[in-house]
């Protein structure tokens, strides 16, 4: 079975001890635990520079940092890497209501206490972010998949020749209108049927016999 490589997290924090801590509750091995990458910064800056080049499955950022702020940081990564959401939880030492609610309002998933924090509450904020942020990432692979099935609907529905899409098998993915139209039948009883099953060309010998063989070539390339 292929090994499935660890989740990278971009822990981004002035503090060397605090970094320290986090990155021993990440990082070591425990029954039933996952491990995760660490790449560590102590600025805002060298961190944002690093996600140039890759962005990680998940952003820890203390709050007050030494050029900027969590928020200043939320802000600059939407800015520049024109992030709908961001897989970041903010670390601080302040309880802040109002802050609290502006650093979600920003981007930020999650919001923890440095002083309340534990390996627990930490791993727990991170696995819940990743899990959202996978299902996230399927949701928008399934909305531009269907959006390039529509795009193909449509443009095929305007066009006044006889169209389908079908597998090397012969299989039927798609048909337009105009077809439809000429055959009288309706879509979705014909859509993932085989070409020769359709009853349009079973009593048509002739007609089959040159769908097969079209379906043939195309399937090897040759046409």
């Amino acid at each position: 079975m292929e090994k499935k490589s660890k989740s990278i997290i971009l822990l981004v924090d002035d503090s060397e001890s605090d970094r320290s801590i986090y990155r021993q509750w990440l990082t070591r091995r425990k029954l039933g635990q996952i491990t995760y990458k660490i790449v560590e910064f102590g600025t805002g800056e060298e961190a944002l520079a690093w996600c140039q080049n890759q962005l990680p499955d998940i952003f820890l950022i203390d709050y007050l940092l030494p050029d900027m702020t969590g928020l200043d940081f939320l802000c600059h990564l939407k800015q520049e890497f024109s992030l709908e959401k961001v897989p970041a939880i903010i670390l601080t030492r302040q309880t802040n209501t109002l802050l609290t609610v502006e650093l979600i309002k920003h981007g930020a998933e999650d919001y923890l206490d440095k002083n309340q924090l534990t390996d627990e509450t930490l791993r727990r904020a991170i696995s819940a972010i990743l899990k959202q942020f996978k299902l996230f990432n399927q949701l928008q692979e399934a909305e531009i998949e269907a959006e390039k099935s529509r795009f193909l609907r449509k443009t095929l529905d305007n066009l006044s020749t006889f169209v389908m899409v079908l597998t090397p098998n012969g299989v039927l993915l798609e048909v337009n209108q105009p077809s439809l139209r000429i055959s009288g039948l309706k879509r979705e009883n014909v859509i993932g049927k085989n070409i020769e099953e359709i009853y349009w060309w079973q009593y048509d010998s002739t007609a089959s016999t040159i769908i097969r063989n079209a379906v043939k070539q195309a399937g090897t390339g040759s046409v």
